[in-house]
């Protein structure tokens, strides 16, 4: 939702070269290494509505299967390759949304609906080789696993909601609440966040950054894995219609401007789990918030950490998510 564009060159090489950098409000673009080498994976192809989807399956442990649903939308499962660790004992599948990363990119905005990619979550989950998987929904991955225990509510074992956009308002108000927080300079060049006074200017750009290094990535300099890349561009086409046509907005202007999940998150059966970073722009506030609708439902927060809470703090991350899924694999035991 918040980056840089290729407007604020000058101010991007101060920090990675011309890397455009972008905010998602529901997930970060972002590019990681190859996944972990140590365990078996496969990769394959499937064909869906519109095109055909990549994804690969990291691990053959015996634990229940955990399924990442990327942010974006647009920007592939790559930068969710540290949960690759877990697949000593949980095979990990990552996928590539349609119109973005390794899958098909069509030039059909008929495409870019939240009903689509329910539908298209339902198909790889019946041609894996599994009985049941754990959901875990990153970003704009949080509001497509919801979207899709509405339709299919028996069918994930677990659902773990990290860092999710489940209202967009609540999200827009704790991202204003953070800007508030910042300098006064960097506040007279971001304000209005809706429609900033001109968005062209490095000062603008540099602004956008440090609200970056606060909320998206507390660690500095940012690692090469957090851009794009030529062969791994962001997919604009499913971002522009779902989140907005400006990269480095810091609201919703697309389909999902007005999205909220609050008033059914009630029917939600699965055991379910939230968690995000202690600087989160999906703040912990909002996941106690969101918790309270679902019973049962647990939060977690990262201490020192952000939305990308996993590249942050990687060992304190995959231990909670280890306990999670413990967890969930001790319940199906029981039964």
């Amino acid at each position: 939702m918040i980056g840089k564009s290729s407007r604020h060159l000058a101010v991007s090489e101060k920090v990675h070269g011309n890397a455009r950098f972008i905010l998602l409000i529901m997930l970060v673009t972002m590019v990681f290494p190859a996944l972990a080498q140590s365990e078996p994976s496969t990769e394959d192809r499937l064909t869906v509505a519109g095109g055909e989807i990549y994804y690969k399956i990291v691990g053959a442990g015996l634990g229940t299967p955990l399924l990442l649903v990327h942010g974006g939308p647009g920007v592939g499962s790559r930068y969710l390759s540290p949960f690759a660790a877990l697949a000593d004992e949980w095979p990990v599948i990552f996928y590539d949304q349609l119109g973005g990363g390794r899958s098909d990119r069509p030039n059909d905005d008929a495409l870019w609906t939240i009903k689509r990619s329910v539908d298209e979550l339902n198909a790889l989950i019946e041609a894996l080789p599994f009985e049941r998987v754990v959901l875990l929904g990153h970003s704009w991955g949080g509001t497509l696993i919801f979207e899709f225990s509405m339709t299919h509510p028996d069918t994930a074992a677990a659902l773990i909601f990290a860092s999710p956009l489940l209202d967009s308002r609540l999200m827009e108000a704790d991202i204003d609440r953070q800007v508030a927080a910042m300098s006064a300079h960097h506040q007279e060049v971001l304000r209005p966040l809706a429609n900033p006074k001109d968005d062209t200017t490095n000062a603008y750009g540099e602004a956008v950054w440090q609200y970056h290094l606060r909320h998206t990535a507390r660690v500095k300099p940012w690692p090469d894995i957090l851009r794009f890349s030529e062969d791994y561009p962001m997919g604009r086409a499913v971002y522009e219609k779902m989140i907005g046509k400006k990269a480095d907005s810091f609201v919703l202007t697309g389909t999902l401007k007005n999205y909220s999940a609050i008033g059914r998150l009630r029917h939600v059966t699965a055991p379910t789990y939230f968690i995000s970073g202690e600087h989160d722009y999906a703040s912990p506030a909002a996941l106690r918030y969101f918790s309270s609708f679902v019973p049962g439902s647990t939060v977690r927060e990262i201490p020192q950490a952000s939305h990308m809470w996993f590249i942050e703090q990687p060992e304190d991350s995959m231990l909670e998510v280890r306990e999670i899924l413990g967890g969930v694999d001790d319940l199906f035991r029981d039964q």
